[in-house]
């Protein structure tokens, strides 16, 4: 997609999360194009991040650099 620059999506509980929610607010403040998920649960490499992982190379696979 070439409206879209990063995609986030962030865990509540994960120990970046302040990190994250500004560099968010920098995003914006920039007029960075981006999409933002919050989502309950911290920084794991499991299941979840595996399908997520998937999710995002299937929706940005026609993503030209």
């Amino acid at each position: 997609r070439d409206d879209v620059g990063i995609v986030l999506e962030i865990g509540r509980d994960d120990f970046l999360y302040k990190t994250n929610k500004k560099f968010r607010e920098h995003l914006i403040d920039i007029k960075f194009p981006h999409i933002y998920a919050e989502y309950p649960g911290g920084h794991f490499w499991d299941a979840n991040a595996l399908r997520s992982l998937l999710t995002h190379l299937q929706y940005f696979k026609n993503t030209r650099s």
